[in-house]
């Protein structure tokens, strides 16, 4: 019996030292649901950011400093949608390996096509982005590369676990290749051509070539490609032009600037010219306005979440990005 006890004490001792020991915090739970994939038991993964918040608006608690204090990574969005509450928690923290520009420091927009970049950025046109629009994580292929810039720094923070960081990372983005063009193109095609086809506007007719039919995300948005819609917010233009559809027109006359009378009777006007039949927009935004819209002129209205955990159901990325396209194939029965 003593045998037995003294070798559970080695057990849980080799146990905790094997276990999670790479503290990691995140701006976004979008973030964070991509690093817990790619660090796997190997981390320990926070955020700060509620997915049914908006991540522009925030105040730096000490609950958020705190977390900042004991990270071994700092991971953001950057292109300054942290802006106004980061540089508050990160000067709280006192954590100077967590600082921009320090090894546990990670800006993965990097590498991101940048969309919206304003030639002239100033106060008049609202809150614009100087750096172009933030959301672009909405979109599955800078999914990828988040993915891509997560595991590389954590290889090269921590090479011991490297192997195990690259296969995690090879397995998410073999899913995430599966989900949105189907497992026999991602078979027989592989996902870097699909994904480049997909860029350069040739993916439909390599699917014809290789005789297989559209599957996956991008099977089921084939058909609303160039559907114009209203949407609250300026958070859907990655995903816009990764799946070619169009937002007519914003709720918001310019961003972060609540909509007036006179602007929505011209999004009236506009649902009724254009036949725009579909409204979507997040989760933390008001749905007065919408609803004024739908009560005049029948617009279906779609709340979805734009990020991770923005509704319960929304669990991972996976299911963020099925979430998007369900507001759009499901909202009328799919085609």
């Amino acid at each position: 019996m003593k045998r037995i006890s003294i070798l559970l004490i080695i057990f849980t001792a080799f146990s905790l030292l094997i276990s999670a020991d790479i503290d990691i915090v995140t701006t976004t739970s979008d973030l964070a649901a991509i690093a817990s994939e790619i660090g796997g038991d190997k981390v320990k993964v926070q955020h700060i950011a509620m997915g049914y918040e908006d991540p522009h608006h925030l105040l730096a608690k000490p609950s958020y400093i705190l977390k900042a204090n004991k990270a071994d990574i700092w991971i953001r969005i950057g292109m300054e949608l942290e802006i106004g509450w980061e540089p508050n928690i990160l000067s709280g923290a006192r954590n100077s390996d967590i600082l921009v520009g320090s090894m546990g420091f990670l800006d993965v927009s990097d590498r991101i096509r940048k969309l919206d970049v304003p030639l002239v950025a100033d106060r008049s046109m609202g809150d614009v982005h100087p750096e172009g629009n933030p959301h672009y994580w909405l979109d599955p292929m800078n999914g990828r590369i988040i993915a891509e810039e997560i595991a590389e720094k954590l290889s090269k923070l921590y090479p011991e676990y490297a192997d195990y960081f690259d296969h995690n990372f090879k397995e998410f983005i073999t899913r995430l290749d599966i989900r949105m063009f189907g497992e026999e193109a991602v078979k027989k095609i592989g996902g870097k051509l699909l994904w480049k086809a997909s860029e350069d506007g040739t993916l439909k007719r390599l699917l014809v070539e290789n005789n297989l039919k559209p599957a996956g995300w991008y099977g089921r948005m084939l058909p609303y490609q160039g559907l114009k819609y209203i949407a609250y917010h300026s958070t859907w233009v990655y995903f816009n032009r990764r799946f070619r559809v169009e937002t007519a027109e914003y709720i918001e006359p310019k961003p972060g600037l609540s909509p007036t009378p006179s602007h929505l009777a011209s999004l009236v006007k506009l649902i009724g010219s254009e036949k725009i039949t579909l409204l979507i927009q997040s989760v933390h935004y008001s749905t007065k306005a919408s609803e004024y819209l739908h009560a005049k002129t029948g617009l279906k209205v779609m709340e979805v979440a734009s990020s991770v955990g923005g509704k319960p159901e929304i669990k991972d990325y996976f299911s963020l990005i099925d979430g998007l396209v369900d507001a759009f194939t499901v909202q009328d029965g799919g085609k």
